[in-house]
């Protein structure tokens, strides 16, 4: 998507409406779970969309987390709810990525140069 003009991202987003819904009546609890709070998150995808916004700075991980989860029931899979909420989707995605592996990303070597700077501040485990 990175690269296509913002009016068709935005025909993308706007074909995608009943998976748009499902996922802002997922990520829409607490105090934002109103209709009107879901009419205004729905009225902000659907401007972001026309603005041909970078995929990677658009969404956190917790709400890609519960796309994913949305798509494994009704897209690309039949999985069950109960195994493909956001918290069931992010717990075998950490499942699925080894020490070793996250000792090979920037992210890691960037954390552990932060913490090198900012000492005795730690983020991750010294047996890591």
């Amino acid at each position: 998507m990175k690269g296509e003009p913002g009016w068709l991202l935005h025909r993308k987003v706007a074909g995608l409406g009943s998976l748009v819904q499902r996922l802002i009546d997922v990520v829409s609890t607490g105090a934002f779970r109103s209709e009107k709070d879901k009419q205004r998150l729905r009225k902000l995808v659907t401007d972001c969309a026309a603005t041909n916004p970078d995929p990677n700075q658009v969404t956190s991980g917790h709400d890609l987390c519960a796309a994913l989860g949305i798509m494994l029931r009704d897209r690309i899979g039949s999985r069950v709810v109960s195994v493909s909420l956001a918290s069931e989707v992010e717990m075998h995605l950490r499942l699925a990525f080894a020490t070793e592996d996250f000792r090979r990303t920037g992210t890691f070597s960037a954390i552990r140069t932060w913490e090198e700077e900012n000492r005795p501040f730690l983020v991750l485990r010294s047996d890591l």
